[in-house]
């Protein structure tokens, strides 16, 4: 039996889905080791990396990140997530609280200690934005109209 390949997204298709210009991308490598080692016209993303990547971005904007700053902490994500299922990201948050972050279930944020500052990103938003991306749906208001008028025919 021969092992399914997961699918491996390149450094184009990673930005357009994220939404994460070559810039920015370019500046995270020098402060992220992991994606450091992901450099030149090969690199190859995974769909947790695209997480990932997203992720770090949100950090960024809604938080006021610095990622000089929480560079050490998104390289460990990245290998945390490389191991997980994309599948089972859906109902999980990443929680960053100073130089460690981990991954858990959205229900257990509510046992979470917050007697220390703590950063919740949940993914559910993120792995459906991406999904949309990848799989965009078409509604019916979408189908062309026929370009020539119907005609019954008697063979």
């Amino acid at each position: 039996m021969t092992e399914v390949q997961a699918i491996q997204f390149t450094q184009d298709q990673a930005r357009t889905i994220t939404g994460i210009s070559s810039e920015t991308l370019r500046h995270w490598r020098k402060n992220i080791p992991y994606l450091a080692e992901k450099s030149g016209k090969a690199a190859r993303f995974s769909f947790s990396d695209l997480i990932c990547l997203a992720s770090t971005a949100q950090a960024i904007e809604d938080f006021g990140a610095s990622i000089s700053n929480i560079g050490p902490v998104i390289d460990n994500l990245f290998r945390k997530l490389a191991e997980s299922r994309p599948a089972m990201l859906q109902n999980q948050a990443i929680i960053i609280r100073g130089t460690n972050a981990t991954i858990c279930h959205v229900d257990e944020i509510g046992k979470l200690d917050f007697s220390t500052p703590v950063m919740v990103i949940p993914l559910a938003k993120l792995t459906e934005s991406m999904r949309q991306c990848l799989l965009p749906e078409l509604s019916a208001q979408q189908q062309l109209d026929i370009p020539f008028t119907l005609q019954s025919v008697r063979g």
